[in-house]
């Protein structure tokens, strides 16, 4: 804190950037000048989230994604699990949907089909215009071999749109590092993503939004597994009331 003259003070926050969250953090600054005039401001950081699901409620399996043979199709889930609310579409040539709960986090596809993954309708943004979408998301590499295809689409369903004013983005994802002997530490290494959200000028009242996550361009991608965590929605600004 610099003095400026015998009334003004200079003060220079060094705030460093959020990384890998959105998450609202509140920080409270205690200024207290050299003749004992003080006060407090606060500073806050990050946005207000309006939904998340980090799948804390599945417990299958273990978290080593090069261990398959225990993780559980969604169609066996409990009721407990399913009332969560997250679907999936069963395709025309498959026998189930190939989304697999394991330990705290799912899976999309398997070597030789792919998946969809859609979140229930997800309420209370009706004074937001713009969200940001942000969730962790790797592809699957196996020990020995090709790695799978790392394409993840994300679609907005109920009148929501990108930045771009599209309702579909296709993200490009890391692969997990399959022959580190930390491979479960370090899973969730560089999968990050976030995807900023808006209200058409055109239909700004609306109450709900709908995520739908696809492998590869559709749910016939084969070899196109997809790890995905931490789904989180968040307001970033609301319309202004006069």
């Amino acid at each position: 804190m610099e003095k400026v003259s015998n009334s003004l003070y200079h003060v220079i926050l060094d705030i460093k950037p959020l990384k890998e969250t959105f998450e609202l953090r509140t920080s409270v600054l205690s200024l207290i000048t050299e003749d004992l005039n003080g006060g407090f401001v606060t500073v806050t950081q990050g946005y207000t989230r309006r939904f998340s699901d980090n799948f804390s409620w599945l417990r299958y399996g273990v978290v080593n994604p090069l261990d398959e043979g225990r993780e559980v199709l969604m169609q066996s889930w409990t009721s407990t699990q399913l009332a969560n609310g997250w679907t999936s579409t069963v395709g025309e040539d498959q026998e189930a949907a190939y989304v697999y709960g394991r330990f705290e986090h799912v899976k999309l596809g398997k070597d030789n089909y792919g998946a969809d993954f859609i979140s229930r309708n997800i309420g209370g943004i009706e004074k937001d215009s713009i969200l940001v979408l942000s969730f962790n998301a790797v592809a699957y590499a196996p020990l020995f071999g090709e790695p799978d295809n790392n394409k993840l689409t994300v679609e907005l369903q109920n009148g929501c749109q990108f930045e771009d004013g599209t309702t579909s983005q296709t993200i490009a994802l890391n692969h997990f590092d399959s022959k580190s002997a930390l491979v479960e530490q370090n899973l969730w290494n560089n999968s990050f993503h976030y995807l900023y959200i808006k209200k058409p000028e055109t239909n700004t009242v609306i109450s709900t939004i709908r995520v739908r996550f696809v492998t590869g361009n559709s749910i016939s991608s084969p070899a196109n597994r997809i790890f995905l965590d931490n789904f989180n929605i968040y307001s970033v600004h609301e319309f202004e009331t006069h």
